[in-house]
């Protein structure tokens, strides 16, 4: 604005916000919005369904996270604090009951036939809550551990028999790191895995349904 101060400057943008007007002005052309858009079948309309899995935390925690929160000034403390909130997140009972709650979900959309092909993915916080999570869904559908090209059920034809590879109904999508257990280490992958789980995925009759992933994919 300083070098060029009587340019015209012309932004586009899907996500437009205050600061956005308060550098380009105000909005000319044609706003194209989400309404319109459903209308013209270029987009789905978007449905949010609330779910919330309550969390019991004794007065005094209660009051050392509020404490926390208040101090929070710094972009370094506000990083802290959002540690504190993953051991929320985190705590094992309430991922027990987000993953009975996700089971109950899923297969009922599933058999109403309100999914894509039963695709479904679940974003998790951070690594060790996405594994913790990715553990007590097992525990609750072992059955989803087992390897196939695809759901019984769907027939194959012989291109696609050669381009399905046998995979589980769930995997965990994200990098892997050295200091990882054993099993979570070789279950995460080499980059070109990665790559396999995301044609499996984009593949409608993939036994792969349900990603479980932190920061990738999003």
């Amino acid at each position: 604005h300083d070098s060029l101060p009587n340019a015209t400057y012309i932004g586009f943008t899907g996500t437009p916000i205050d600061a956005t007007v308060e550098v380009f002005g105000d909005i000319v052309g044609h706003p194209y919005t989400m309404t319109e858009a459903v209308k013209d079948e270029i987009t789905v309309n978007l449905v949010y369904d609330g779910r919330a899995a309550k969390v019991t935390l004794r007065e005094d925690k209660l009051r050392e996270i509020e404490e926390y929160y208040d101090k929070c000034a710094s972009l370094e403390e506000s990083q802290k604090a959002v540690a504190h909130l993953d051991a929320i997140i985190g705590d094992p009972d309430r991922l027990k009951a987000v993953a009975k709650d996700f089971v109950s979900h899923y297969e009922k959309r599933v058999e109403e036939g309100s999914t894509v092909a039963g695709k479904a993915m679940f974003v998790c916080a951070n690594r060790l809550i996405a594994y913790a999570f990715y553990l007590n869904l097992m525990e609750l559908r072992p059955k989803w551990k087992e390897k196939r090209k695809a759901p019984k059920g769907v027939e194959l034809t012989e291109k696609e028999e050669k381009e399905l590879k046998p995979i589980e109904k769930v995997r965990l999508v994200m990098t892997r790191n050295k200091d990882d257990e054993k099993e979570l280490y070789e279950m995460l992958g080499t980059k070109e895995d990665r790559k396999e789980l995301d044609r499996q995925f984009k593949n409608v009759k993939s036994n792969f349904k349900i990603a479980i992933v932190v920061d990738m994919w999003l």
